[in-house]
């Protein structure tokens, strides 16, 4: 995620998600024993200790981020591809893995960090949870074509630019004529307690996860909601935070898009500091969320 003219309206964006988190009712998912909270730490670790730092100017260690990622996408079983761009000298990639066939759901995350920040939930967790996906999909036959895609370059400078690794994986697919149900976004997904508000009792523990969407994204939000056992929340796109992931740069092309966070950043203290490290976050609690992601598109059916 990004800092820049992220900092109006908080207080009022996290009064609305206490309101909305208050509500849930849902039953806790099933968990899936494959999913490991291990694995998520070991992951979580190596992006943001081995690799840091990872923003746009440290290309070696996104070009480790980006081989580390694309072994573990190939040992999952996956059909595993590269898209490759330059930007100003430099070269990036998205890595791509599919699993099934069918209509196209996208999955991704972004790989890089804001400058000299750990970003272990920012977003380190996003794309353990991309990878810990992988391995679970790997074990089983999805009926929909899953593409799992960790993205290169959403941090400033190049947030909001067509330059953002999503914008040029919508882009392809939109200029191929692909279609697509949906996209979703992984971004800060691993925090869960000690911010800000009062804990929240939540049906994966004390859980702020919220799929967080545009209004003509509200089918496909909830359902996804419903089927996680978490919330969402759908605002009008000309509200900023609405877009602030990845997922904002498949609208343009027609395609949905919604992302999963924490219940937004703002509600972690460590966001973009310093702090955002590995011993912050909650893995048997992302282990959950992993497994409950992989049920619901597994169960996904098109209406």
């Amino acid at each position: 995620m990004v800092a820049a003219a992220r900092r109006a309206g908080f207080f009022g964006m996290a009064a609305l998600l206490l309101a909305t988190l208050s509500a849930c009712t849902a039953p806790p998912p099933a968990v899936d024993p494959g999913s490991d909270a291990a694995r998520l730490r070991a992951h979580v670790e190596t992006l943001s200790i081995d690799f840091a730092p990872r923003d746009h100017v440290n290309t070696g260690n996104l070009d480790r981020c980006a081989a580390y990622i694309s072994g573990h996408f190939r040992r999952a079983g996956g059909r595993v591809s590269e898209q490759v761009y330059d930007v100003n000298g430099r070269t990036y990639r998205n890595v791509l893995a599919s699993f099934g066939s069918g209509p196209r759901i996208v999955v991704g995350a972004h790989y890089d960090a804001e400058v000299d920040t750990p970003g272990a939930d920012d977003n380190a967790s996003g794309v353990a949870a991309l990878i810990e996906l992988a391995y679970l999909l790997g074990r089983r036959a999805p009926e929909h074509r899953i593409e799992l895609a960790a993205f290169a370059l959403e941090e400033p400078p190049h947030f909001g630019t067509p330059n953002m690794g999503s914008a040029r994986h919508a882009a392809g697919l939109a200029e191929a004529g692909n279609e697509l149900e949906f996209m979703v976004s992984l971004d800060m997904v691993g925090y869960s307690g000690g911010n800000m508000l009062s804990p929240l009792p939540g049906p994966l523990g004390e859980n702020r996860l919220v799929v967080v969407g545009r209004n003509q994204d509200r089918a496909i939000a909830g359902r996804l909601a419903d089927a996680m056992g978490i919330v969402s929340v759908c605002k009008d796109e000309r509200i900023p935070w609405v877009g602030w992931s990845d997922h904002a740069n498949y609208w343009p092309h027609g395609y949905p898009g919604v992302f999963i966070c924490d219940s937004i950043y703002r509600l972690n203290p460590n966001y973009e500091t310093l702090r955002d490290t590995a011993d912050t976050l909650d893995y048997a609690r992302l282990a959950r969320t992993v497994s409950a992601l992989c049920d619901a598109l597994m169960d996904w059916r098109t209406p």
